[in-house]
């Protein structure tokens, strides 16, 4: 099992990446639950979780639903510290969110 990982050492990480991207304003910043968070920025919006295992369909079925649709001028990314199931591979490739695993 990898080893416990804050939000706050993926913060500046995420933002670094995206920028590097060509993504401009880039923020990251503390979600609503333990392991969440936020990423904003000109252009892109989307969520990252710190949890270990890998993320499910349903949790990004939910982020589509709530939140990436809202947002639908935007490029639309995931990172996850866990991964991904290949069912969240597929929903993924079939809506359009860019998925990055970050590691250590």
């Amino acid at each position: 099992m990898k080893p416990a990982l804050s939000r706050r050492e993926m913060y500046e990480p995420v933002s670094a990446h995206m920028q590097d991207m060509g993504f401009d304003r880039v923020s990251t910043r503390r979600g609503n639950a333990d392991d969440l968070f936020h990423i904003d920025g000109h252009d892109v919006v989307g969520r990252g979780t710190t949890t270990p295992t890998p993320m499910d369909e349903h949790h990004l079925r939910q982020l589509h639903e709530t939140v990436y649709l809202k947002k639908g001028n935007a490029q639309w990314v995931h990172f996850s510290y866990g991964g991904y199931t290949r069912a969240a591979q597929a929903f993924a490739d079939s809506t359009g969110i860019a998925l990055f695993e970050f590691k250590l």
